[in-house]
């Protein structure tokens, strides 16, 4: 079931998300799979990496980690700020995502004190299509093989999609890329594959705020 962040629900009142335990669950082809929810699989990998454990890798003693952890428990809510010490490191992504699952866990979004989520401006759309020369078809936009991240719509793609573009046969072949604010060979789930289509590019243009 999808969640929309816009209401803060489901699309069914009747939903209730599970945290722990397994699941079967029945694929298109009628094949079943045993799954388990990402809060189970993250508590499992927490495990794993314990205060002492990350201290040999950030150099942190093992006591101060245990510190934060009360100072942060004892004196919500908190609000989240992380801007360019974070951002412009070799890792950004993945500790972007670890700092911002923590303070998920802690429950302060869009609360009083926490970060609060504000209304969004009205703006105009201008869908991706109606500036191609060509008409996509929409097999193109479709995001079939991956299993993860939002179905693609407004003439919207998930980055597997356009990178795949960058090796395909001409016409279908994109030559050109123009990226706005964003790593992409970093923050996909495969950066090596990344690499690889980039260096099919004729031409490519990062633009990002200095």
């Amino acid at each position: 079931m999808i969640y929309d962040p816009a209401s803060g629900g489901f699309k069914r009142t009747s939903i209730r998300p599970a945290l722990f335990g397994k699941r079967s669950v029945r694929l298109q082809d009628g094949r079943e799979i045993s799954c388990r929810p990402a809060f189970a699989a993250l508590a499992t990998l927490a495990v794993q990496h314990r205060a002492e454990t990350s201290a040999t890798v950030t150099g942190v003693p093992a006591e101060k980690v245990r510190e934060a952890a009360r100072l942060l428990a004892a004196n919500r809510p908190v609000s989240m700020y992380m801007h360019n010490g974070v951002g412009q490191h070799t890792n950004a992504t993945q500790t972007s995502w670890a700092i911002a699952t923590l303070y998920a866990l802690l429950g302060d979004i869009d609360r009083q004190g926490g970060n609060v989520v504000f209304r969004r401006r009205r703006r105009t759309w201008f869908p991706a299509k109606n500036s191609c020369r060509r008409k996509w078809p929409s097999s193109e936009l479709a995001e079939s093989e991956s299993h993860s991240g939002p179905p693609a719509s407004r003439a919207t793609a998930l980055p597997t999609i356009f990178l795949r573009r960058f090796s395909m046969a001409a016409p279908i072949r994109s030559r050109h890329f123009l990226n706005f604010g964003s790593n992409t060979i970093m923050n996909t789930g495969d950066s090596q594959r990344a690499r690889e289509a980039f260096r099919a590019l004729d031409f490519a243009v990062a633009a990002e705020f200095s």
